[in-house]
This record gives structure tokens, sequence and C-alpha cells, in this order.
């Protein structure tokens, strides 16, 4: 439910001006994300109706399970306030796993599994389903900031599982890259919208592509009749 926290950080600063976390350096804020539950709307957005700030906060729980299920689920909670819009959630797919120079990792290598999300067992079975030999596995919390202390855990589980290499999801590769010692790649992932969604899709590219054509057979029926 990574992609209802996303909403619920452009929410909280479309209504509030401000990010529900400040700081100076990438670090810090996934420190703070990691630790601290995000500061209620209401406290920067005071006259925000209260329904509103609720739904807010909840999208940004730090608990996956606290948050909404769906953007059906969302959609719903902000029909009340002006919201008119559709809600679809997404399903995601794995590709095959990269190296940082975009070389493909060779199947059969040995790797030990890292990440720092809400559902690493999820990153798992996707790994285990590339042709690679999970070595080893080494879970952090969601939002894990990677002090040195992880990356030494990390250096030690490698080399006592004998593993060839590190794989890792992109959000946790983008703060291990350059860190470790052993090659690092990653698990592409791609989402994968419910059905629902490409049908609502079809229908308003179908209803731009008719207003289009209407606006030009009305455009030519004007240079028509005044003859321009």
């Amino acid at each position: 439910r990574s992609d209802i926290y996303a909403l619920g950080v452009v929410g909280y600063l479309a209504v509030s001006g401000r990010l529900p976390f400040e700081t100076s350096n990438l670090p810090a804020l996934l420190f703070k994300q990691a630790t601290e539950p995000a500061p209620g709307v209401l406290r920067v957005a005071p006259g925000l109706p209260p329904a509103l700030a609720a739904a807010i906060d909840r999208c940004l729980v730090r608990d996956p399970a606290g948050r909404f299920p769906d953007g059906e689920a969302l959609a719903a909670a902000l029909a009340p306030h002006g919201f008119r819009g559709p809600g679809f959630a997404s399903a995601t797919s794995a590709a095959p796993p990269v190296l940082a120079d975009g070389r493909a990792l060779a199947p059969g290598t040995r790797v030990l599994l890292v990440a720092g999300i809400a559902r690493p067992q999820r990153f798992a079975a996707s790994a285990r389903g590339t042709g690679l030999e999970i070595a080893g596995e080494r879970f952090y919390p969601d939002h894990h900031p990677y002090p040195a202390e992880s990356l030494e855990e990390i250096r030690r589980a490698a080399a006592a599982a004998g593993a060839e290499a590190v794989l890792a999801t992109a959000k946790d590769g983008v703060k291990l890259r350059g860190r470790l010692a052993l090659p690092l790649a990653e698990l592409p992932v791609r989402a994968v919208p419910e059905p629902a969604f490409w049908r609502w899709l079809d229908g308003e590219v179908t209803a731009l592509l008719d207003g289009d054509a209407e606006a030009l057979r009305g455009g030519a029926a004007t240079r028509r009749d005044t003859g321009c």
C-alpha cells in the first residue's frame, strides 16, 4: 500500500503547503519515516474538515495494514469532500533482476535478499521466481535508512551465506547503491492496474476523441457558413 502512502503525502501537501516530514537530507527523511508517526495534518491545517483530515492521516499510517486497503476505499472516503473521480488499485509484476550497469543477473547466481519494505515476503516470493539461488534474507522495517551498522550486517550475512550478489527492491537499491562491496542487483516491478482501470481509461479516451471530432465538425460547418 505504498501507493496509498504516496497519495497521503500529496494530499498533506495540497491542504497544508507542507510535507509530513521536512528534513535537510534524504537519510534523515527516511529515518523519520521509519521511526516516527506522521504528524496529524490538523496540526498544520487546523481549518480542515475533520473527516478529510482523518482520511489523509489514515493514508500516512506507518503500518500498511492501517491504511486504506485500495484506491476505491480511499475514493469513497474523499467523496464527501468533492472528490468525484473513481479509485483503482494495482498489483505489481516483477521483471528480470538487473545490475547497476543494466546487465541482467545470470540465472543461478547466489544472492542475499535485502529489503526494507512493508511486505518483504512478497518481494522474496517474486525473487524466488527469477531463477536465482536465494542464499539468505536480511529484512528491515519499512523505509529503513541503512545506517553503517545495517551495511555491516548485510556484509556479514552475505559472507556467511556465500552470496555472490545482493538483490534488493528498487526502493532499497537507491539507498544501497555504491555502499556495498558485493554487486548490487535490483528487482524491477511494474504496475498492473485492475481491469476496471482500463475500461475507465478506454471510456475517457473515447469521449475525448469523440469531443475532438465534434469540435472539428463544428469548425468545418462554421467555415462553410461564413465562407472562410
